[in-house]
């Protein structure tokens, strides 16, 4: 596990477009016409099967032309931004590169495969199958599911070597004996309700 873990999100892109789900129900399909709008939205609580992963990917090539919405990233300077953190708080540190919706619009696997040639091995996304389209596309290193998935994504998260975080006993159970049928050994990061009572299992859960 990892000594300690940074995400980074806002140091590197300069934008924390999240969730815009609810924007996209109230408004309907005008919101097809912003990039960020497609993949900003959580689709559903969890993570979805293989052919959702398929659907949204469809749906974002039929969008794309109708957007006149403009983004140019400059690797290099995505790069250099992550190289001085990463010079900043040591080698020691492993940094999380937080990739989900879409890099926040700045594309998915152009920016994740920029980051791992800058050093990065550790990707965060939100749903499960963000990580599918991102082992699909070559990438290696940790793959973080920070939505961590339902017992419908079990076969996805082991199969593409995903590592969802865990909230509850019962998900971790059923993604175990999951692992266990299919003989292949699975990662988690477990998250540890320490008082805030909003999510996470208990410590005496830990223990047990």
């Amino acid at each position: 596990m990892f000594r300690f873990c940074i995400f980074l999100e806002n140091m590197v892109y300069g934008c924390s477009h999240d969730c815009l789900g609810q924007v996209f129900k109230n408004y309907g399909t005008s919101w097809r016409d912003h990039r960020i709008g497609l993949y900003g939205c959580r689709l559903g609580a969890y993570a979805r099967k293989q052919a959702d992963v398929d659907r949204v990917e469809q749906d974002f090539k039929m969008t794309q032309p109708l957007s006149f919405n403009r983004v140019e990233i400059d690797i290099s300077a995505l790069q250099a931004n992550f190289q001085g953190i990463q010079e900043t708080v040591g080698s020691q540190i492993n940094i999380m590169a937080v990739v989900k919706s879409d890099a926040y619009g700045h594309g998915l696997v152009e920016c994740a495969k920029a980051l791992y040639r800058a050093g990065a091995r550790t990707f965060g996304v939100a749903e499960v199958w963000e990580g599918i389209k991102l082992r699909r596309a070559g990438l290696k290193g940790d793959i973080i599911v920070l939505l961590g998935g339902s017992p419908e994504s079990y076969e996805d998260v082991i199969r593409h070597e995903l590592t969802p975080v865990v909230f509850d006993v019962d998900f971790l159970t059923g993604l175990s004996n999951e692992a266990a049928r299919m003989k292949i050994e699975v990662k988690v990061h477990l998250t540890v309700d320490v008082g805030m009572g909003r999510m996470g299992v208990m410590p005496e859960e830990v223990e047990a």
